[in-house]
């Protein structure tokens, strides 16, 4: 998750905003802080930390538009799955209709791919008598100078590759079975 980030415009947008987002995480800010950069004004916050800067700093180092502020509005958490911490919704209808959207659409998308994504496992080939570091062979997907990808069998360090469950050791049933149908008996789930 990346922090949320709050415009705040005048001095009471920001002590209303400050006030809200120290019950949620329990840190706070000072009640002048706000003159430091006037209508610039923007607060950073994540799960337990408040931090404030400018309107300029939250755009091109943050890479987003700060959510807009004002009294009246509440600050409340938002769902687990989103990119924020915390949204704000009341008095600007129109932008919290949109951050609402953007939210059920993330959501939407998240739920679709849990539901369509396949089982993934790993491949290692047995062997009793290796011990943590030694060399064991694998299955796992190899792109070549052309961008074609392919399942391999690959040597890698037993301690490496049980430490290393990157896409490259995951493969789908089909994958394994296209080439290494043998290998399939000793296919594991890992997702």
């Amino acid at each position: 998750m990346t922090e949320s980030i709050f415009h705040v415009k005048t001095n009471e947008d920001y002590l209303e905003a400050v006030r809200q987002l120290s019950e949620l995480t329990g840190d706070s800010l000072g009640k002048s802080d706000h003159e430091t950069y006037g209508e610039e004004t923007c607060i950073f916050a994540t799960q337990t930390t408040l931090l404030y800067g400018n309107y300029l700093y939250a755009v091109s180092y943050c890479g987003k538009t700060p959510q807009l502020f004002k009294v009246g509005m509440k600050i409340i958490a938002a769902p687990s799955d989103s990119e924020e911490y915390f949204i704000a919704v009341g008095q600007d209808k129109e932008a919290a209709l949109q951050k609402l959207e953007e939210l059920e659409a993330k959501v939407a998308e998240l739920k679709a791919k849990l539901l369509t994504t396949e089982p993934l496992y790993r491949v290692v080939l047995p062997n009793p008598n290796a011990t943590e570091g030694a060399n064991v062979f694998s299955l796992r997907k190899f792109t070549d100078d052309e961008g074609t990808t392919k399942v391999v069998l690959a040597k890698v360090k037993l301690g490496i590759f049980n430490a290393n469950y990157n896409k490259a050791n995951l493969l789908t049933e089909e994958e394994i079975k296209k080439d290494f149908e043998w290998a399939w008996q000793f296919a594991e789930r890992v997702k």
